[in-house]
């Protein structure tokens, strides 16, 4: 029977404290929100016949909506910003 042996450094990440930082805890929020936003419009279109793949499209779109929109404010074209309306 093999034993697993913790290597010394391993230890040392292991035993420090990995308490999250607010900006973790906010991107985990955000995160969170997104999911939610998404998760609600698949349910919205759960109906007889829907194809999962129809619905997963959405999902993946609807997240990468949420993503664009909160996190991308403004966009840069040729260095100079362009605000998004």
């Amino acid at each position: 029977m093999d034993v697993d042996v913790i290597a010394n450094a391993e230890q040392d990440v292991l035993s420090s404290d990995n308490q999250p930082t607010p900006e973790t805890l906010s991107k985990y929020r955000l995160a969170g929100h997104f999911c939610s936003v998404a998760i609600k419009a698949v349910i919205a279109k759960c109906l007889p016949g829907t194809n999962c793949t129809t619905l997963c499209q959405l999902g993946d779109d609807t997240i990468l909506a949420q993503v664009f929109l909160s996190l991308f404010k403004k966009l840069t074209v040729d260095r100079e910003s362009v605000p998004i309306e």
